[in-house]
């Protein structure tokens, strides 16, 4: 059995338990919930970018979006990525499903 330091492993023996052990940053803890994606059947137009996909984790919507020059895909909140027509249009048009 090892307890891990900042800077090592030792072995956790009684005379190397003089330190506490460290405890890891929040960044490094997973969330609770992992993110849910669904994937559009039909992609929504945003000029000449495309949506092709939504995603909510930690209570924040987030829409992918590819950039129709490159073909590169990142995720954007949703309330940068879309206005309400947009939505409205997109989820008439199209259905969502799990990846």
């Amino acid at each position: 059995m090892h307890t891990r330091y900042a800077r090592a492993a030792v072995a956790a023996t009684a005379e190397h338990n003089t330190c506490p052990p460290t405890q890891r940053p929040d960044r490094y803890r997973r969330s609770i919930t992992p993110p849910r994606v669904l994937w559009a059947t039909r992609p929504l137009a945003l000029g000449r970018d495309f949506a092709v996909a939504i995603m909510l984790r930690e209570e924040r919507l987030f829409v992918r979006v590819i950039d129709g020059k490159t073909g590169l895909g990142k995720w954007v909140p949703a309330e940068r990525a879309l206005t309400g027509a947009q939505v409205d249009r997109w989820l008439e048009s199209a259905r969502f499903c799990r990846g």
